[in-house]
């Protein structure tokens, strides 16, 4: 046969070019192929329990995702293909509408549990994302994560915990942020990982939090490290960034739940003292990203107040970033960096680095209490920060989820802008998820419009 000429590196090659399903008919050709095939086919693992809810059936419900179960006895019960495995991706959360039941929150933890003896199996594994429901049992979340900080070879890591999506509808029980700990003892037993390069977690402070008390361990390989669904106090991040000098490239996801009377840890981000905490970092970091995001309940009551006066949501600003001499890459919304008032916020010559390439702002906070809800006001400040002829520009900007009535005027204001200085601008879609009116050929003659 041909394919004994071949070395097992061709034959992988050529391997790569073929799907999973494929690959398995593949390997039942011959020894060689099946032997080299077979490294391929369980390399890599991915399953989505729920890529498509409509397909939940009463029998998924009764006994279990028949794939889930198939793969855990495949690794249980040949530890040569678990040996094999390096990368493994598992979701146990509902990710789109279903009018149907889902499985009960007890045979989800058992899957969990099931899902932790594999991982136990499959020792050299570098590459691991788990996504599941916070309403899980306590012992069946503490044994899948023990079963992750054993593995010694890791190198990148992420663990969110997530709301089924539509809660309400399927009987489940809604999270509250900020009321228990969530990834607080995950992130320090994974800073202990001597390989580990990518840490993204959900990390969430309770009343009573270890997070307060915790002091982590010194990871000089740790550059990537993006916390989801975030709750903390912005204080314990200094602490945090501190134990991972090297960082260069950091993503903050916060969840503010700001209902009144609600004065959890996660009820307000001061953005000065996040500010303060990120500076640990000024000289490493490349990229920053800063997201924020609010349940329902927590918009209505930023409507009646704006952040700085309620002492909740989002307050103050978070300083210049002139001191970031890496940070090629930055993306936040404008009340993180400029503050709730218009009139005292600096201009973005003051606070942006002359290393920054890419520029993003979002439209996180699209209430009425933000001055940059209608979009004149920031492409007045942009316009000033492009008029400077002394300001070194980045290379592109970005800007979404915008609205305001003179819109599409002021964005030709802005790519006129741009044009001058031989910026590439693009625009995003409204949080409606249709592309702004006009704007499409306003910029597609420049350059085409960036779609996140």
């Amino acid at each position: 046969m041909l394919t004994q000429y071949l070395p097992p590196e061709i034959l992988r090659i050529i391997f790569g070019h073929t799907n999973k399903h494929d690959l398995a008919a593949l390997c039942l050709v011959s020894r060689d192929i099946y032997r080299v095939g077979s490294e391929l086919l369980y390399e890599s693992i991915a399953l989505d329990l729920f890529e498509d809810a409509f397909t939940v059936t009463s029998w998924t419900i009764t006994n279990g995702d028949p794939r889930f179960h198939s793969l855990c006895q495949t690794l249980l019960e040949g530890p040569r293909f678990a040996l094999l495995v390096k990368k493994l991706h598992v979701l146990f959360y509902l990710r789109k509408f279903t009018q149907g039941a889902l499985p009960p929150l007890d045979e989800v933890s058992s899957q969990l549990r099931m899902l932790a003896s594999v991982i136990r199996k499959c020792v050299n594994l570098r590459d691991v994302y788990i996504a599941h429901e916070y309403a899980l049992e306590d012992s069946a979340i503490q044994d899948l994560n023990e079963s992750l900080l054993s593995l010694l070879h890791l190198q990148r890591l992420r663990v969110a915990v997530k709301d089924t999506r539509y809660q309400w509808l399927v009987g489940r029980t809604r999270h509250i942020a900020g009321q228990t700990d969530v990834g607080v003892s995950l992130l320090q037993g994974a800073l202990e990982l001597p390989y580990m390069k990518s840490l993204d977690l959900t990390l969430q402070e309770g009343p009573q939090s270890l997070l307060r008390s915790l002091s982590f361990p010194i990871n000089n390989n740790i550059i990537q490290l993006s916390l989801s669904e975030s709750c903390f106090n912005p204080n314990h991040l200094t602490k945090i960034l501190a134990a991972v000098p090297r960082i260069e490239e950091l993503r903050l996801l916060f969840f503010l739940c700001v209902e009144v009377g609600n004065d959890s840890p996660g009820s307000c981000l001061d953005s000065e003292d996040l500010g303060h905490a990120l500076e640990n970092s000024c000289f490493t970091l490349v990229s920053l990203k800063i997201e924020v995001d609010f349940d329902l309940n927590s918009t209505q009551a930023l409507r009646t107040r704006t952040g700085e006066e309620a002492g909740y949501a989002l307050s103050r600003k978070l300083g210049s970033l002139r001191s970031y001499t890496r940070l090629r890459s930055l993306e936040l919304s404008p009340e993180v960096l400029l503050g709730w008032n218009e009139r005292s916020a600096p201009e973005l010559s003051d606070v942006l680095p002359e290393s920054l390439e890419s520029l993003h702002f979002r439209h996180d906070l699209s209430h009425r209490g933000s001055p940059w809800n209608d979009f004149a006001p920031l492409c007045n400040r942009l316009g000033n920060y492009l008029g400077d002829s002394e300001a070194i520009m980045p290379k592109e900007l970005i800007l979404s989820h915008f609205m305001g009535e003179d819109r599409v005027g002021m964005v030709d204001f802005i790519k006129s802008k741009c044009l001058d200085r031989n910026i590439h601008l693009y625009i995003t879609k409204d949080r409606s998820g249709s592309l702004l009116d006009g704007l499409w050929l306003v910029i597609h003659s420049h350059t085409k419009p960036y779609i996140p």
